[in-house]
């Protein structure tokens, strides 16, 4: 046997045999040095429930590379890589600290890392607040959230598209002063993802009442008399009134 340790990849051959007649040679031997491989995870994220997260695992040192990954539970096992950086695509169903167990490429290698992804809701709205005003009156709609905050919203009053952006307070109450009758609904409710909406809300904008007496007059003990009341506004009144 002859124990070589070459600086890199080396093919052997042999030059001559002798003992002490000279013979033939043959044959090569080719020793492959490998660089011992390092693997590095990454890319911390937050994605909604059902949705996929793309980790980065880096690598260095002689490919092919096999690698173990850890998702919390289960190690599992990848091999034949031959691309670094690999992106690797995950869909965990919960919170998951996702981590290297090993990488090899022929020679036991190093690892390092941690990728952890943050599972949330999908969020979502409803919008109530159906409600019959005066002309120049204000009322609320109220926005009914779930998921994790920040919320963004995006509404519209049958005419105009608004947005609010960064909302942390649940529910989310918005001030109204429509001047004429307005449907309000959602488009949309953000929050790490694109939620579900559901809910409107009617506003009527009725004008505001007028009443006016009149029917001054002279009339005799025990006849009655007949007073006019002019009316504006949208009915039925309600009419409160004194002598």
């Amino acid at each position: 046997f002859i124990s070589v340790t070459p600086s890199n990849t080396t093919t052997y051959s042999l030059v001559s045999v002798s003992n002490p007649v000279i013979g033939q040679v043959s044959g090569t031997a080719i020793v492959t040095r490998l660089v011992q491989p390092t693997a590095n995870i990454s890319a911390a994220q937050t994605i909604c429930q059902g949705q996929s997260a793309t980790l980065t695992i880096t690598m260095t040192g002689s490919s092919p590379w096999n690698i173990v990954y850890a998702n919390g539970v289960t190690p599992i096992s990848l091999t034949g890589i031959t691309s670094s950086p690999f992106l690797l695509s995950v869909t965990p169903v919960n919170t998951t600290n996702f981590s290297l167990v090993s990488v090899n490429n022929g020679c036991t290698g190093t690892t390092s890392g941690f990728a952890p992804v943050t599972v949330v809701p999908v969020p979502s709205a409803t919008l109530s607040g159906t409600n019959t005003i005066c002309s120049g009156s204000s009322t609320q709609l109220t926005f009914a959230l779930s998921g994790m905050a920040p919320w963004s919203l995006s509404w519209n009053d049958g005419t105009t598209n608004s947005t609010q952006n960064g909302i942390t307070a649940n529910p989310f109450i918005l001030q109204v002063t429509p001047a004429s009758s307005r449907t309000y609904s959602l488009n949309s409710v953000f929050a790490t993802c694109t939620g579900t909406i559901s809910g409107t809300a009617a506003i009527t904008v009725v004008p505001v009442p007028t009443a006016t007496l009149s029917g001054t007059q002279t009339v005799c003990s025990g006849t009655p008399a007949t007073l006019t009341v002019g009316l504006t506004g949208a009915a039925p009144w309600n009419l409160t009134w004194t002598d």
